[in-house]
């Protein structure tokens, strides 16, 4: 049949499920761009917010092609949206400086988040001393934190909270632990699955060695991030290993490929070597 042969009066029209892949492709690549696109029907609208919420960013930078939220905006979703909804559409967040309320508010609310990004420096998941013990922390499997967020005491271990037993990939910006004291690392044992870890700029030969040891039995890439140029040559050479797990990088050139990255799904840190 030619399209002469069409009635005039049949609009012309895609497959719903191929329409609807159309339209969240298009979501997904640009999040920016879904308050628009959901003015295009009421389907497409239903098809494509969640993907809004996918990747929350929030009080920080933009990144090209999604929103910035601010924390009063944070705190309008997590009071306007249902739990159900939060949880099947919240995967990434990433949060700068935000009290700890708020983050606590991020653990509380959104139960499905992945992978959690989070500037701030006191305690957020809870303790058995904490009285607001009850809710469900996410099962994250990515997260870039300081540790004083992982617990309240220096002598509480910091990672044996049940919801971070699934971590495959760990950021640690600063930490509590002695780098020449090794034994008070063997804490990253309570983390089975992890593969990889990276600390920044306090490193010793003793530490090194003691993680790729077997402290991490699934670690695949340790790295340690270093301040941009002078690069500390010396340093780095002192700590010089035929390990391939070991990789250094500058904190500058691996931020700038870390919230790319982040945000399109694949994760941080998880790239392979490549990536540093």
């Amino acid at each position: 049949m030619s399209t002469q042969d069409i009635p005039a009066s049949v609009d012309p029209r895609l497959p719903p499920e191929l329409e609807r892949q159309i339209f969240e492709t298009a979501a997904l690549n640009r999040p920016i761009c879904v308050p628009s696109l959901a003015l295009v029907a009421s389907r497409v609208r239903e098809w494509i917010e969640p993907i809004l919420y996918r990747t929350l960013v929030i009080n920080t930078r933009p990144i090209p092609g999604f929103p910035v939220c601010s924390v009063a905006d944070f705190r309008s979703i997590v009071n306007t949206r249902s739990s159900a909804f939060l949880r099947a559409a919240v995967k990434t967040v990433i949060a700068v400086r935000v009290l700890s309320a708020d983050g606590k508010l991020m653990l509380r609310h959104f139960t499905g988040l992945e992978t959690f990004y989070i500037i701030s420096y006191d305690a957020l998941w809870p303790d058995h001393n904490d009285e607001d013990t009850a809710f469900e922390c996410p099962r994250l499997t990515r997260l870039y934190c300081d540790m004083t967020v992982l617990h309240r005491q220096a002598e509480d271990p910091p990672f044996a909270h049940p919801s971070l037993r699934g971590i495959t990939h760990l950021e640690i910006f600063t930490h509590l632990f002695d780098t020449h004291e090794v034994h008070e690392w063997r804490a990253l044992s309570a983390l089975p699955c992890l593969t990889h870890l990276a600390l920044n700029d306090d490193l010793t030969v003793e530490l090194r060695a003691y993680i790729l040891g077997g402290v991490c039995p699934a670690l695949q890439v340790f790295l340690l991030l270093v301040e941009p140029e002078p690069y500390p040559t010396q340093f780095v050479k002192s700590l010089a290993t035929d390990d391939v797990r070991f990789v250094v990088a500058t904190v500058s050139g691996f931020r700038e490929g870390l919230f790319g990255v982040c945000v399109d799904g694949r994760g941080l840190l998880g790239q392979g070597r490549e990536v540093y």
